[in-house]
Parts: structure tokens; C-alpha cells; sequence
């Protein structure tokens, strides 16, 4: 793979989870990284581990103003913005005959407009360059299967992917490239034991996935220097997305 050193990323979301892994690991390459997230004590804890050799920016992606001075502020500090890896989104559980109005409109706005409002700045940015560069946003596998109480977040991720693909058409012109990494179950305290143990059953690895698992990918995108994959929803799911996992081999 070729090499992440000096490269400029801008990690929205990217105070825990899947964003700071991401973070952490072009820190780690000798990337110049931004990182944005709403959550002020998640943010103080990386500036203090990383220090100079991250910014961190506070900001709601519900807002298009402080996206829009989140991505002013990167590029004030890094001289630019090579790649943009859109990783905000909460996923609650709720039976669609149940949910509210503003719970709907909460998966929405973070999930959905949030990612339209950073991928719209950070193309413009990207264009104003004409330098290329990558665009990377975190659906799930939940874009295409469906599960009980996931009906506003199966929705935004199937929201997510197609503005990944049409953004990708839009920007390939310009040498930028549009992708999106769609997760399996990835470690968090949140995992119930018995769902764990049934979902590994399902997954021929073996294993929930890591955050830093999905770093792995988005480093292998970012660092390859392609010019020819974008539009691309890539699963890192251990396999759970190649087919029916777990059933006995006979029929008998």
C-alpha cells in the first residue's frame, strides 16, 4: 500500500467508535488528522492523550453552520482536506409502530443530513483543491437487511449508500473518490451476551469485528492510491454478508 504520512483527514464522528480508530491509526501513519464529534469530554480525552498532533473540534453535524466551520477550521489547520471519513450516527432500537416523530427525525438528521452536509463542504473543498482525494462514509449492513426495530436506521444507511453512489458519479470527473465501508457488529458495550453469542454462530471468523478493524479498511483505500474504485459499498463484516453461515453441512 502506498503511504498515509502527511496525508490531511478529516474524521467527523471521531471521538469514539469506528471515528476514533480511525483517527488514532493515521496519527499513527504520520497523517495530519482532524477530528470532530458533539460529545466535549470524549474530545478533551483525545486532545490530551494526542495533543498537538491532533485538532479537535466541537460541533453538531445536525447544523450546517458548524459543519461548515468544522471544515473551515481543517483546513485552516492542515493546510487542506485530502480525505473526509463521515462516521457519526447513532443506531436506537424501535418498532416502527412505536417510534415518534422526533426519533425518526433524530436517525435522520445525524445519520442522514449530517453526512449530506459534511460530504457537500468537504467536495467543495476538494474541488476548490483539484487535487482529488477520497470521501468515505460508514453505512452498515443494515442498508440492505433489515432486523426488528431497525426501521429509521436500516432506513438512513439505505439513505446513506445511494448518496455515496450518486456523490461518487457526481465527483469521479474530478479524481475524487466516493466509497463506503458497511460494518458487521462491531465491539461495544452495548452488546447484550446473548445476542453475541448468537450473531458469532452467523459469522464465519468467528468474532465481533473491532473498530480498528474498519480503520484497517479505510486505510486500505485511502493509502492504495486508486483512481478507479469509487461508488463502492465495501462490507467488513468477517464474512457474514458471503451467505447463510452456521447451518448444518448435510440437509439430512
Amino acid at each position: 500500500m502506498g503511504d498515509a504520512a502527511g496525508r490531511r483527514i478529516m474524521v467527523i464522528g471521531g471521538a469514539s467508535g469506528i471515528g476514533r480508530a480511525t483517527a488514532v491509526r493515521f496519527l499513527d501513519l504520520g497523517a495530519k488528522v482532524a477530528v470532530m464529534d458533539i460529545n466535549k469530554e470524549l474530545l478533551q480525552r483525545l486532545k490530551s492523550k494526542f495533543s498537538d498532533q491532533i485538532v479537535c473540534l466541537l460541533g453538531d453535524v445536525r447544523k450546517k453552520k458548524e459543519i461548515d466551520a468544522a471544515v473551515q477550521q481543517t483546513v485552516n489547520a492542515l493546510g487542506g482536506i485530502d480525505v473526509l471519513v463521515y462516521s457519526a450516527g447513532i443506531f436506537p432500537n424501535r418498532l416502527v409502530t412505536e417510534m415518534s416523530e422526533a426519533e425518526w427525525d433524530e436517525v435522520m438528521d445525524i445519520n442522514v443530513k449530517g453526512a449530506f452536509l459534511a460530504c457537500q463542504a468537504v467536495a467543495k473543498q476538494l474541488l476548490q483543491q483539484g487535487t482529488g482525494g477520497h470521501i468515505i462514509t460508514i453505512s452498515s449492513r443494515r442498508y440492505q437487511s433489515g432486523r426488528v426495530g431497525s426501521g429509521h436506521y436500516g432506513a438512513s444507511k439505505a439513505a446513506l449508500v445511494m448518496l455515496t453512489k450518486v456523490l461518487a458519479m457526481e465527483l469521479a470527473p474530478e479524481g475524487i473518490m466516493v466509497n463506503s465501508i458497511a460494518p458487521g457488529l462491531i465491539e461495544s458495550p452495548l452488546i447484550g451476551e446473548e445476542y453475541r453469542r448468537q450473531y458469532i454462530q452467523r459469522v464465519p471468523v468467528g468474532r465481533v469485528g473491532q473498530p480498528d478493524d474498519i480503520a484497517k479498511a479505510i486505510e486500505m483505500i485511502v493509502t492504495a492510491d486508486n483512481t478507479f474504485l469509487t461508488g463502492q459499498v465495501i462490507s467488513v463484516d468477517g464474512g457474514l454478508s458471503a451467505g447463510q453461515y452456521g447451518l448444518p453441512f448435510s440437509t439430512d
